[in-house]
């Protein structure tokens, strides 16, 4: 009773070191900025969103120190479903902190638990118009922790989202539909990229992602000026895939090319030099109306925002599109600035961006986007400006002399056994291969031998073992056949005693 007392007294004494630590860290901790896992937040939104808390002057309800693990969705929901994003993040903490994978066995089944109605709320969050930016951050940083802790669940978690991603992509283009993903599959896409490495050369989460990044720039229609703003976000996403690891993106550099081609062309000419296969992806001019408006810097929640929510006119998203379709295509043309083939591949860009570049100053001078696309045309000239294409020529071979078999004859006699190689270092090399094959073949030999001597070891060993055997079981059998014939005669030893004498009825010999 007293261990038990004791094992109880630490298991508190731990709970509680628990709590002090998740207390210093609530209290060490401000509130969430936005993550790297989707996009940070500008200051301006942190800004009013403490203003407007300070404003509605909420009572903060008392949070709990201990938090059973929630088992389903609505469980979970109903713990921080009412709660800010600061109160979610300490409830979060101390649900982790309760049930550590240290504290007990069973706790690393209950973080995947966890972790699964973390992805589950934040598809659901996502899908939201406005986006709860601040929630999002909570939840991306927890499942980033999450995930290294269970990474083969997380994986497995991942793996089975990108498939339907992919599943919904198929379905969407045989009904017809443009096929572009909604805010919830952008945002899932960049969070993965937060969780597991895009350097890998085949990674079993990050290369489906990939492959479907590149069907969706590949096969999804171009209908509107909104489509065209989704196109450039996922080309900033395919960018982000694949520029760590510096592999091109085909895909993605082909459909930024188009649409910065087709919007500095007029409505009637759009698609003069253009693939035939992309001119009708495109569509139209779509982003040639940003060239004249002034873009600002949004933060891809904000851009989400405007697509989704209508905050943003077809002007303002042209804009801030063909702003970072300029930035993504500099993301996507470095890993090719690389390659043999970087002059053919990029002399489109550079004359594309050269020509966005004098549009732009034609209709206002020295702007932003002048300036960006001024930049990118002078990266670009000092990365080919050294390139040389090797032109096409026959391999070259060095002349060998043909192989001569003219037998050698020597002079002072021939002796057996004796290397007459003039070269000494090949002679010393062929004598010590030999000397390998035969250590070798002795080597072999002995092996035989010793195994040959094992066996008859072993054979000897099992028959000595089979006649003892033998032995003990027909003494056993012996032993036994008395006993049953002692039965049998009544206890005289196996013999049968019989009677001889013989009495008449009325007469006895007399002696």
């Amino acid at each position: 009773e007293d261990d038990e007392d004791d094992e109880e007294d630490v298991e508190d004494d731990v709970h509680i070191g628990l709590l002090r630590e998740i207390e210093q860290e609530v209290e060490a901790k401000a509130p969430p900025n936005a993550s790297a896992a989707i996009t940070k937040s500008s200051d301006k939104v942190l800004l009013k969103s403490k203003s407007k808390k300070d404003s509605d002057a909420v009572e903060r309800v008392d949070i709990p120190f201990t938090f059973s693990m929630p088992e389903t969705a609505a469980a979970l929901d109903s713990m921080i479903g009412s709660h800010n994003a600061e109160d979610a993040f300490t409830i979060i903490t101390r649900i982790r902190k309760c049930n550590a994978p240290s504290l007990a066995e069973d706790n690393r089944k209950r973080i995947q638990t966890l972790l699964g109605l973390l992805l589950q709320r934040f598809e659901i969050l996502a899908g939201q118009a406005p986006l709860p930016i601040d929630h999002l951050d909570v939840l991306s940083r927890h499942i980033v922790d999450l995930s290294a802790q269970v990474p083969f669940f997380a994986a497995t978690a991942v793996k089975a989202r990108v498939e339907k991603m992919s599943s919904r992509l198929r379905q969407a283009l045989r009904d017809g539909e443009t096929g572009w993903p909604p805010a919830r599959t952008i945002l899932l896409l960049s969070l993965f990229a937060a969780i597991f490495p895009t350097t890998d050369k085949s990674h079993p989460v990050t290369t489906p992602a990939s492959l479907y990044i590149g069907n969706l720039l590949a096969h999804c229609a171009i209908r509107s000026t909104r489509d065209a703003t989704l196109a450039v976000i996922v080309a900033t996403m395919a960018s982000l895939y694949s520029s760590s690891a510096e592999r091109i993106f085909p895909e993605a550099l082909a459909l930024m090319t188009a649409l910065l081609q087709s919007a500095t062309r007029s409505k009637t000419d759009w698609q003069n030099g253009l693939p035939t296969h992309l001119a009708e992806q495109i569509g139209g001019p779509w982003l040639s109306q940003g060239i004249a408006a002034k873009a600002t810097a949004v933060a891809l929640p904000e851009a989400l925002n405007g697509i989704y929510s209508g905050q943003m006119n077809d002007g303002e998203l042209a804009a801030i599109a063909l702003k970072a379709a300029i930035s993504c295509l500099r993301q996507l043309s470095r890993p090719v600035m690389k390659t043999p083939s970087a002059a053919e591949l990029l002399a489109p860009v550079r004359e594309i961006v050269h020509v966005l570049a004098q549009a732009s100053n034609k209709k206002s001078k020295r702007s932003e986007l002048s300036d960006s696309c001024a930049d990118f045309v002078k990266e670009l000239d000092d990365a080919l400006a050294g390139a040389v294409k090797t032109p096409l020529a026959y391999h070259t071979k060095a002349v060998e002399a043909i192989q001569t078999y003219l037998p050698r004859f020597e002079e002072d006699g021939y002796v057996l056994g004796r290397d007459y190689d003039p070269n000494r270092e090949r002679a010393e090399k062929k004598k010590l291969k030999k000397q390998l094959k035969q250590e070798t073949r002795g080597a072999v030999r002995e092996l035989r031998k010793d195994n040959r001597f094992m066996a008859d070891a072993r054979s000897k060993e099992q028959a000595a073992a089979a006649d003892e055997r033998g032995a003990k079981q027909r003494e056993v059998l012996s032993f036994l056949e008395k006993q049953e014939s002692d039965l049998k005669s009544g206890g005289q030893g196996g013999q049968l005693v019989k009677n001889r004498r013989r009495v008449s009825k009325g007469s006895r010999r007399a002696f």
